[in-house]
């Protein structure tokens, strides 16, 4: 009877154990870090759900509030009057009318991006593939005697309506932050 009962609790694991249809994204250290395998949120309110599910602290940074960024949320990790760690969603339609253009896609707008950069990481601007991105990160003289270093990678499905953006003050950070959203996607 002892052996059944094991039995029992063992198929009993096994089976809650088993075959999970949300099957865990293969993330990386290098760009595009598992973001292709996950569907982008589309709508404020689902980017806005997103951002709420995101940790309490990343890389050590605590996070502050969740605040309106340029043209949509924005969930900024680290004291207020630092640059810390960042990630914020835009609308390329809030953004393009706030420049004084005509309205753009995720790839148009990353394309003019990774054009204005110096050395990226890495990038991806094909319109057929799930996710276009680009990833830069080193020092920049940011004033007289000022050098800063910053890593960023910005990403958005090729015709979709929001880009999402991290900044951070190093690589470790960044992947962090987006490690976490790709696992507040999948949750």
């Amino acid at each position: 009877m002892r052996r059944l009962a094991i039995l029992f609790v063992f198929l009993l694991v096994i089976s809650a154990c088993g075959d999970d249809d949300g099957a865990a994204v293969s993330q990386s250290d290098v760009p595009p870090w598992g973001l292709t395998e996950v569907d982008m949120p589309d709508t404020q309110e689902d980017i806005e759900a997103l951002f709420a599910a995101l940790p309490c602290e990343i890389a050590g940074l605590p996070r502050a509030d969740m605040s309106q960024g340029r043209g949509g949320p924005a969930v900024h990790y680290g004291a207020e009057e630092e640059q810390g760690l960042v990630l914020d969603a835009f609308s390329v339609e809030q953004a393009a009318a706030a420049g004084g253009r005509e309205a753009i896609t995720p790839l148009e707008f990353l394309s003019a991006i990774a054009s204005e950069m110096g050395e990226l990481e890495g990038s991806s601007l094909d319109p057929s593939g799930p996710l276009v991105w680009v990833a830069a990160g080193g020092t920049a003289e940011t004033g007289p005697g000022v050098v800063e270093t910053d890593y960023l990678a910005v990403w958005g499905e090729p015709e979709g309506a929001w880009v999402f953006q991290v900044t951070a003050s190093s690589a470790e950070a960044r992947n962090s932050l987006i490690h976490a959203f790709v696992d507040a996607i999948g949750s």
